[in-house]
């Protein structure tokens, strides 16, 4: 048997089977999938190893994100939908919205958050305002969640842009 923190994977007939923890955190048909935030840190992991460079010259070590890289943005909007499915539950019921009738989401990338507002209150509805390179993720979230009519997206850079129409 090897170990890899909780990710245990057994030997049997010389073939390795998947844990019930490896099963549930590594397939992606899993509600629990990790791999997007997993893939996610590895693309962040050549910026902390120059961490004491950024500390020194006080100045940043990497560009911004690239929107032109696909698995980047796949694995970023992944790993935000999966913290913010596990989180977002848990917010909306400390946040009393009782009688409010619209939500707007500004940076809202996946529109976890949002779906999950609508969700908690039957009668709100949502707007995200983010970077059209969240537009296909949150459709995504949208339609698993069956928030076509209440969930509606506004494209655009909340650094550039004064409103959200």
């Amino acid at each position: 048997m090897t170990s890899g923190l909780w990710l245990d994977m057994k030997l049997k007939n010389n073939l390795y089977k998947n844990t019930k923890v490896s099963r549930e955190c590594l397939c992606q048909t899993s509600k629990k999938y990790l791999g997007y935030s997993l893939l996610h840190h590895h693309h962040l992991m050549q910026s902390w190893f120059k961490l004491d460079r950024a500390v020194t010259t006080g100045r940043a070590v990497r560009s911004r994100m690239t929107h032109n890289n696909k698995s980047r943005l796949k694995a970023f909007y992944g790993a935000m939908n999966t913290t913010g499915s596990r989180v977002a539950p848990e917010v909306v019921k400390k946040l009393n919205l009782k009688g409010a009738e619209s939500l707007i989401d500004i940076g809202g990338g996946p529109a976890t958050y949002a779906c999950h507002f609508c969700l908690h209150n039957p009668k709100l509805r949502a707007t995200v305002f983010d970077l059209k390179t969240a537009r296909p993720h949150a459709l995504q979230t949208i339609k698993q969640l069956g928030l076509g009519g209440r969930v509606r997206l506004v494209e655009g850079n909340y650094l550039k842009n004064k409103t959200v129409d």
